[in-house]
């Protein structure tokens, strides 16, 4: 058969060009990071595959010199006619990049793969003419049999698509109505995990479709999509606020939804085989966590921990100190910043971090908090070099960022804690710290090395752990799997410990402080009625909560008024405790709800009854920006303390995960968040019972000499004392207060609401922003270091060695005789 004229061409265009451009873009993903992702799933990867596949299939079908059965026509005129609608969707996305295309031919020798949808629908007529031309009896109808199926395919597939994008949009609307319909759609299209891949991967790019502009802030983080033609599209901050109002869990504690941009890791492969395999990190610098960044994980975790508290050998304190080494291994292709969110145990100041910097620990630098946060983004944003910053994030809570993480190489951090344990029925607890928010993923069947020493025997709720002595140390240590952050806290040890009166004091540098330690009082929170706020999102419905456990220790008289957070804000009065569990287990539990409204409607009419407390029992609240401004208000007008100073508001959350409404709020005094150590149901039993959350009260005193005639104490005591004392300027919301106290924080180098600890490369950093890494370095000094894996390697190497020397020795001058018989 005669060659027809262009099957040259059809054979290049047809076939060749597209399997290139679809191998090409699975492998290095060109278009994905530069215009828009053509396979952002595998069904459109499939039915890219099928484009050269199908060219081919006509090419056989039409150069057969037998001839083809009229199921094979058939199919091949099917094939065409898909093939024409397929092509000519994506030429008509791809229309904006003609241009560049052919500046790329002329002057540069390629943009062919730019050109190849275009080419494709060229050559998809002239496939169909040749099939005509070839097999006149079967049916046209077969044609458009086929166009009609593909157009099918992509109208449902984009149309869903396109429908949830319009949900998202509405659900961020201004208006109660719109975001009625908006989360109805998006329910009625099952969108959830299209909202999981967008709050992941935001959309970056334009489209003719869809001529959207981006705008960005002073630090480069995205905003609201501003329209310019046909549309707008939803930010990332809109799909995680849709994430969590459909499904009620936080976004982060998702595993980034399978995309083909995946495709390497997938298949066993490393997933930065391509040169343009990177995904912009849009939050790097700022105090926005995000999601998990593609390569990046955490790889290795150790936390140690001395406990000051117990049986004699201890000082009796019931004081703690923790050092968090964490180790960040990134495998891709570009450097990231590792950036988590860490909840430390009621009371904890962080009071230290370190960096590895060429293999050399160095010490951070302390300052105000926007001292160092200036420093560290003109060194990690700007530069791009190696610091690392530590600041909180609302109470208990500190912002650990750490950049960069070198492509295919590691960072290495320490962080220092020093806690208050908490003392209850002769136990002294200590809460082990917990990641809530996190950027990066954790690496597979990875986990936390703990080892806890104390001067008395421990017990933990953490099943892995193991007791074991040591010339009259105790001592628990063992692994503690990464997942278990997935589902419940970390966990807790408690030493036995007894709540008695004693003074203890001690010194740091210049800095002397008194520590004097009571009983506590019992404080009933039945004084007045009780306002309960219930999160009525589905993180509750999975909470172990025994509301029978905790509501039957109150006075039979109690008066409870409670609220739910979801739409409306159904509540219920009552004095029967049973007629109350009734009422909060046949509520609704699903989805994610804020709980502004319920907050301020229970707090404001709360703090005008006297002896009133307010209770806010919840799970984590991630939203960003929430509104509280009218929360703001009320604690200026109507402060969360009762007139003779006890706290009126106690926050209560049962699982761990980020709490936007506290890190908004910041310090407040009178608003007290209640651990929970040995169950919920224990602990929010033991706030009904006794009004406070452990059996004794620390009264903290910065005085000028060392006390006499005293107990002798930690250093731990005085930063202690310090955080108490910034704290307590801070409380008062006055400017001048607020300098004293970021100057004492700074001074006893403590990372507090005022001031920050970062880690910088090189002298000159630290003197351009006027930082300091040797100012009081006797506050260093004293910190107890817990030794290196390093070091115990060398010395139990050198040991091993040395006992294998000593042997060989000994061997050969006791036994040559022995040698010679065998000969």
């Amino acid at each position: 058969m005669k060659k027809p004229q262009g099957w040259a061409l059809y054979t290049i265009f047809g076939i060749a060009l597209p399997a290139l451009a679809v191998t090409i873009e699975f492998v290095y993903g060109c278009m994905r990071y530069y215009y828009i992702d053509p396979m952002p799933t595998a069904p459109l990867f499939l039915l890219l595959c099928l484009v050269p596949v199908t060219f081919l299939y006509i090419f056989l079908i039409v150069r057969s010199r037998q001839g083809v059965s009229g199921l094979q026509q058939r199919l091949a005129f099917l094939g065409s006619g898909a093939l024409v609608v397929l092509t000519g969707a994506y030429s008509i996305f791809y229309i904006p990049t003609i241009p560049l295309a052919i500046l790329a031919v002329v002057f540069m020798g390629f943009g062919f793969l730019g050109l190849s949808p275009h080419f494709a629908f060229l050559f998809s007529f002239y496939a169909v003419q040749r099939l005509r031309v070839r097999y006149p009896a079967c049916p046209g109808s077969w044609v458009f049999a086929g166009a009609v199926l593909m157009g099918l395919i992509l109208a449902g597939y984009f149309g869903r698509m396109s429908g949830i994008e319009h949900g998202m949009i509405l659900a961020a609307s201004d208006r109660p109505a719109e975001v009625k319909r908006g989360y109805e759609k998006l329910n009625r299209l099952g969108g959830a995990r299209y909202v999981l891949d967008r709050c992941y991967y935001p959309v970056t790019r334009s489209n003719m479709f869809n001529m959207d502009a981006i705008a960005f802030d002073a630090e480069g983080n995205p905003q609201r999509w501003r329209s310019q033609g046909f549309g707008t599209r939803a930010t990332q901050e809109d799909a995680q606020r849709a994430y969590f109002v459909l499904t009620g869990n936080v976004f982060t504690s998702q595993r980034a939804p399978w995309r083909m941009s995946d495709r390497w890791g997938s298949l066993g492969l490393p997933t930065s085989m391509g040169i343009f395999a990177q995904q912009r990190d849009w939050r790097l610098g700022s105090e926005d966590v995000g999601g998990e960044l593609p390569g990046l994980a955490l790889a290795e975790s150790r936390l140690d921990g001395n406990l000051h508290a117990g049986a004699s050998g201890g000082s009796g304190e019931s004081t703690a100190y923790l050092e968090w080494v964490m180790t960040f291994a990134n495998s891709g292709p570009q450097a990231r910043e590792a950036r988590t969110l860490l909840h430390l145990p009621p009371g904890a100041v962080a009071s230290r971090l370190t960096l590895w910097i060429n293999g050399e620990e160095r010490e951070a630098a302390f300052g105000g908090r926007e001292q160092v946060q200036a420093a560290y983004r003109e060194v990690a944003v700007v530069r791009r070099q190696d610091p690392a910053l530590l600041t909180t994030q609302g109470p208990d809570r500190v912002l650990l960022q750490c950049f960069p993480v070198p492509a295919r190489g590691t960072m290495k951090v320490k962080l220092g804690v020093t806690v208050p344990m908490l003392v209850r029925d002769g136990q002294a607890y200590l809460r082990l710290p917990d990641i809530v928010e996190r950027n990066y993923a954790f690496a597979e069947s990875g986990a936390h090395h703990v080892w806890m020493e104390a001067p008395a025997a421990m017990t933990t709720d953490i099943d892995t752990l193991a007791a074991e002595q040591v010339n009259g140390t105790y001592a628990l240590r063992g692994e503690v799997p990464f997942r278990r952050h997935q589902d419940d806290w970390l966990g807790w040890v408690a030493v036995p410990a007894q709540a008695e009166t004693a003074v203890f004091a001690a010194s740091l540098g210049e800095l002397n402080a008194r520590m004097a330690v009571s009983p506590a009082a019992d404080a009933s929170l039945a004084e007045g009625p009780v306002w309960l706020v219930v999160d009525s999102s589905a993180s509750m419905a999975h909470a172990a909560t025994d509301w029978q456990e905790f509501l039957s220790a109150f006075p039979a008289d109690t008066r409870f008024h409670a609220m739910m957070t979801y739409a409306g804000n159904p509540a219920f009065d009552t004095s029967d405790p049973a007629a109350l569990i009734r009422w909060i287990e046949a509520q609704y539990y699903g989805g994610g709800h804020d709980p502004m409204q319920a907050l301020e409607t229970s707090w404001d009419e709360a703090s005008g009854t006297d002896g009133s407390r307010l209770i806010w029992v919840h799970g984590p609240f991630p939203l960003a920006r929430p509104a509280t401004a009218g929360i703001e208000q009320l604690m200026m007008r109507r402060p969360p303390v009762t007139r003779d100073g006890r706290p009126r508001l106690f926050d209560v959350q049962v699982s761990p995960g980020p709490n936007r409404v506290l890190e908004m709020l910041g310090p407040v005094r009178g608003l007290v968040s209640v651990p929970v150590v040995n169950g919920l149901g224990a602990s929010l039993r033991y706030l009904a019972e006794h009004g406070r959350l452990e059996d004794i009260q620390r009264e903290y005193t910065l005085v000028d000499e060392p006390a006499a005639d005293v107990l002798p104490g930690t250093d731990h005591l005085v930063r202690l004392a310090v955080n108490d004392t910034v704290l307590g300027l801070l409380a008062g919301r006055d400017s001048e207060a607020a300098k004293e106290a970021a100057a004492l924080a700074v001074r006893t180098r403590l990372v507090t609401p005022v001031s920050g600890a970062v880690v910088l490369e090189r002298q000159e950093q630290y003197e351009r922003h006027g930082l300091d890494p040797g100012e009081n370095q006797d506050a260093v000094a004293q910190i107890p270091a817990v030794p290196e894996p390093e070091e115990w390697a060398l010395i139990i190497i050198a040991c091993i060695a040395l006992v294998v020397l000593l042997v060989r020795r000994a061997r050969q001058y006791r036994t040559p005789l022995r040698w010679e018989a065998a000969v």
